[in-house]
């Protein structure tokens, strides 16, 4: 599978409306990607896309103070609009990011999710096991506050990012041609983050 496009828009409504990667074409997997800055207490539910699975829950660091809210969702194409929109109910500072990924299986597209939430130090993707050959491993994280990116963990290569006027959220890519553990992974940042 390998990830052909993308498109990622920000907006501090809560509402946000992002054109569509381009080339998609029916049975393509299209993987969608939320997160919004909450500044203190606070939570809402995103509306995603119709038609969508969830592909990783909601989740939110440090409910008791500022930090970041995240959801992911994928769908295989099917005749897709130009654009999708998601919905938070609380008009925050929130990215939306879509990938478009050719070569995955058709029938099972999704292998497995793995995630962390951490509310200070920097951010750590899992170490988890494949049980398929030839997975695309997707790495995603978003941090709260004016942070500058310094390196995605060892092996990944760059997919985009957006960022909303402090709150960050970035995706990089990596591959693994044989069944197998996959080792965890930190991104470098500039300072801790939630």
């Amino acid at each position: 599978p390998v990830v052909q496009s993308y498109s990622g828009t920000s907006t501090s409504t809560g509402t946000v409306t992002t054109t569509a990667p381009s080339g998609i074409v029916d049975n393509d997997l299209v993987v969608f990607v939320a997160s919004t800055d909450w500044a203190a207490v606070g939570t809402a539910a995103y509306t995603p896309p119709t038609g969508v699975t969830e592909l990783f829950p909601y989740s939110r660091a440090n409910d008791t103070g500022a930090g970041n809210s995240y959801q992911a969702w994928y769908k295989l194409a099917s005749s897709e609009p130009g654009s999708y929109t998601v919905t938070l109910g609380s008009a925050r500072l929130t990215g939306f990011v879509i990938m478009r990924i050719n070569g995955q299986d058709t029938t099972t597209p999704i292998d497995g999710t793995a995630g962390t939430i951490v509310t200070s130090g920097e951010p750590v993707n899992p170490a988890f096991t494949t049980s398929v050959d030839n997975c695309l491993i997707l790495h995603s994280v978003t941090w709260d506050e004016s942070k500058g990116f310094t390196a995605a963990p060892s092996g990944d290569s760059g997919v985009g990012s957006v960022d909303v006027s402090g709150h960050d959220q970035w995706h990089y890519r990596n591959s693994q041609a044989t069944a197998g553990a996959h080792a965890a992974g930190t991104w470098d940042i500039s300072a801790a983050t939630k």
